[in-house]
């Protein structure tokens, strides 16, 4: 699958290049070289698809992955790095669960706190 979403890249319609990259996410086995370019772009859409197959596929910086997709300035970054947190153990990874949940955007907090419930965590509380 991986192969053919790459063919997609090459399209001029970022339309087409966020939809390959949203299918690379469930992809086994993902060249993360391929998408590293992409975490820069000025588009905050295929920053964000970008970001999201960097923190899931590439094993070895995915922390470095949450934390800059969720400190990223756009909102819809921060939004498709979150919708990654599954894939970390909120134990082992609680400085990036910290960041989610204590986002300005109450969708990214809430996604982060279902994903951390019952497992130690103090309360958020305004």
């Amino acid at each position: 699958l991986f192969e053919w979403c790459v063919l997609f890249m090459d399209d001029e319609n970022p339309n087409v290049q966020v939809a390959s990259l949203e299918a690379m996410l469930p992809c086994e086995d993902v060249d993360v070289e391929m998408i590293y370019d992409l975490t820069e772009n000025n588009d905050k859409r295929l920053r964000g698809a970008a970001v999201a197959v960097m923190a899931k596929h590439d094993q070895e910086n995915a922390s470095d992955w949450f934390r800059y997709g969720l400190t990223d300035p756009e909102t819809h970054v921060r939004i498709q790095t979150a919708r990654q947190l599954e894939c970390l153990d909120p134990k082992e990874h609680q400085q990036i669960f910290d960041l989610a949940r204590f986002d300005t955007n109450p969708k990214i907090a809430e996604c982060a706190q279902k994903l951390i419930e019952g497992k130690g965590f103090a309360k958020v509380t305004w």
